[in-house]
C-alpha cells in the first residue's frame, strides 16, 4: 500500500504540478521581460480567473469523482454521472461568460484600477469558462486510475502553453497582453481535447435526478472555493488598493516560491484522497487515520522547510534587484501553505462525511479572521505585504484548529497533540530563524546556517512522530 500510495502521489504530483509550476518556471521571463508593476497586474488578473474557474466549476467535478465511488456503482451508473457532469460543464460556463461579459469593463476598474478590460479581462473570462471541462477530465482519468493518459493530457497542455507564451512574449515581443492571448489558444486547444475524452466515456446526456444530485453535492461547495480564494487573494487586492502595484508585484513573486510546496501538497492531496476514503470506510481506522494525518502534515512541514532555504538563492539569482525584497516574505508565506496543506486531512474527513456544507462553513470562518487580519494590519496599521503574511498565518492557524474539531463529528481522527503541538513549534520556529537570516545579498554562511537548522528540524520531527530513518544493523559473518 505504501509503495502504491508513493508511486501515486509521483505519477498524479507530475500531471497536477506542470500546469500549476508554469508562472514558477517562467519567472526568470516575467522578471526580464516585465516591470515589477507588470507581474503585479499578472498576477491580479491570473487570480481573478481562479476565482472564475472556481465558481463556473460548480462543484461538479468534485460531486462527479464522489459519486463514482458510490456503494454498488456499476458502469453504467457512472457514465449517467459523468455524462450529465459534461452537459452542465459544456453549457452552464459558456452561459455565464455570455452574462458576465457587459459588466467585465466596470469590475476591472474597480478590482484592478491600473489595468485594462480589454483584451486581458476579456481573456480573463474566456480562460474561467473554459477551464472547467479541463477540470472534469482531469478528475476523470484521476478517479479511474488512467495514469499514463493523466500525465501525457498535462504534460502536453504544459508544453504548449509554456511554448506559445514563449513565443509571444520572446518571439513577438507581445508583452503581457502576449501571455494572455498565448494562454488562450492553449485552453481552447485542450479544451477540445477533454471533450474528445469526456465524450467517449461518457456520450452528453441530461439524466434529471443524477443533475440534481450533482447540482445538491457541487453548489455548497461554491462558498468553500471562494473563501479559499479569498484567504489566498484578498491581501494581493488590499495592496494594490492601499498600497501601489510595486507590492503587488514584490509580494507575488514572494508567493510565487512560498507556495512551491502547495505543487507537492496538491500531488499528494490527489493520490492521497482515495486512500483516505479506502481506510475511514473500514470500521476501527480512528488512529490509524490520525496517525496518517500526523506523518502527512509532519512531512509536508519539512518539505516547507526545505523549500524556504532554496527560495533565497533562487530569488536573487534568477530576478533583477528590483525584486530582491520578496526575499524576507518567503519564510512566513512557505508557512502558511504549509498550514494550508495541514488542514487537507481535515478536507478528506468532511468531503468523505457529505458534509460539503460544513467545509464551506469553516472556510467562512477563517476567512473572516483572514479579512479581519488583513483590515487591522494592512488598512489600519499600515504593514503593507508584512500584514499580509501575518493575517494569513492568523487565519491558516485558525482553521486547522477550528478544522479538525469539526473532522472529528465526520470521521473520528485520533491525532495525538504532543505530536501536533512539536510539529507546530519546530515549523514555526524554523520559519523565524529563516525570516532572521534572510538578506538580499547572498551570503555562504548564512546558507550554512539554515542548512543546520533545517537538518536539526528534520531530527526533532523524525522523532516525534516515529518517522526516524531506522538504524541498519550489520549481521556478523
Amino acid at each position: 500500500m505504501k509503495h502504491r500510495l508513493i508511486k501515486n502521489t509521483t505519477i498524479y504530483g507530475i500531471g497536477s504540478m506542470l500546469n500549476k509550476v508554469i508562472g514558477f518556471l517562467l519567472i526568470p521571463l516575467y522578471a526580464t521581460r516585465f516591470s515589477v508593476e507588470e507581474y503585479g497586474v499578472l498576477s491580479l488578473f491570473n487570480l481573478v480567473q481562479q476565482l472564475l474557474a472556481f465558481v463556473l466549476l460548480f462543484g461538479v467535478s468534485t460531486a462527479a469523482m464522489r459519486y463514482y465511488y458510490d456503494e454498488d456503482a456499476d458502469e453504467e451508473y457512472r457514465r449517467r454521472v459523468y455524462g450529465s457532469a459534461l452537459a452542465l460543464l459544456i453549457a452552464m460556463p459558456l452561459l455565464a461568460l455570455l452574462a458576465l461579459y457587459p459588466a467585465g469593463p466596470v469590475a476591472t476598474e474597480f478590482a484592478i484600477p491600473g489595468a485594462s478590460f480589454w483584451p486581458m479581462g476579456a481573456i480573463v473570462l474566456l480562460l474561467a469558462a473554459l477551464h472547467p471541462l479541463i477540470s472534469l477530465v482531469s478528475g476523470l482519468l484521476r478517479i479511474q486510475e488512467r495514469a499514463r493518459e493523466f500525465v501525457l493530457f498535462h504534460v502536453a497542455f504544459f508544453l504548449a502553453q509554456s511554448l506559445l507564451i514563449v513565443g509571444a512574449v520572446v518571439g513577438f515581443d507581445a508583452g503581457l497582453v502576449g501571455q494572455f492571448w498565448a494562454r488562450a489558444i492553449a485552453f481552447g486547444i485542450f479544451w477540445v481535447i477533454a471533450l474528445v475524452i469526456l465524450i467517449r466515456f461518457a456520450p452528453v446526456s441530461f439524466h434529471r435526478p443524477t443533475v440534481k444530485r450533482l447540482l445538491w453535492f457541487g453548489v455548497p461547495l461554491i462558498p468553500f472555493f471562494v473563501f479559499v480564494w479569498l484567504n489566498k487573494s484578498a491581501g494581493r487586492f488590499m495592496l494594490e488598493r492601499f498600497g501601489s502595484l510595486r507590492e503587488v508585484g514584490i509580494f507575488a513573486l514572494a508567493a510565487q516560491f512560498g507556495g512551491v510546496i502547495m505543487i507537492l501538497g496538491n500531488a499528494a492531496d490527489n493520490a492521497m484522497m482515495p486512500h483516505f476514503y479506502a481506510t475511514a470506510s473500514r470500521p476501527g481506522q480512528e488512529r490509524n487515520l490520525g496517525r496518517m494525518t500526523t506523518r502527512f502534515v509532519a512531512l509536508f512541514g519539512l518539505a516547507a522547510l526545505a523549500a524556504t532555504v532554496v527560495a533565497e538563492p533562487l530569488i536573487l539569482l534568477v530576478t533583477k534587484s528590483d525584486y530582491h525584497e520578496a526575499v524576507y516574505y518567503v519564510p512566513f508565506l512557505t508557512t502558511a501553505s504549509w498550514l494550508y496543506i495541514a488542514a487537507k486531512p481535515y478536507t478528506w474527513s468532511l468531503t468523505y462525511g457529505k458534509r460539503s456544507g460544513m467545509l464551506s462553513l469553516l472556510r467562512g470562518f477563517g476567512l473572516a479572521v483572514t479579512l479581519t487580519g488583513l483590515f487591522v494590519l494592512v488598512n489600519l496599521a499600515s504593514w503593507g505585504a508584512s500584514g499580509v503574511v501575518a493575517a494569513m498565518l492568523l487565519g491558516n492557524a485558525t482553521l486547522v484548529i477550528v478544522g479538525y474539531r469539526a473532522a472529528k463529528r465526520a470521521v473520528p481522527l485520533r491525532v495525538d497533540m504532543g505530536q501536533a503541538g512539536a510539529i507546530a513549534l519546530v515549523n514555526v520556529g524554523a520559519a523565524a530563524a529563516f525570516h532572521m537570516l534572510a538578506s538580499a545579498e547572498f551570503s555562504w554562511m548564512r546558507l550554512l546556517a539554515k542548512l543546520v537548522i533545517l537538518a536539526l528540524a528534520a531530527v526533532v520531527t523524525m522523532r516525534a512522530t516515529g518517522l526516524a530513518i531506522p538504524r541498519l544493523r550489520l549481521s556478523r559473518a
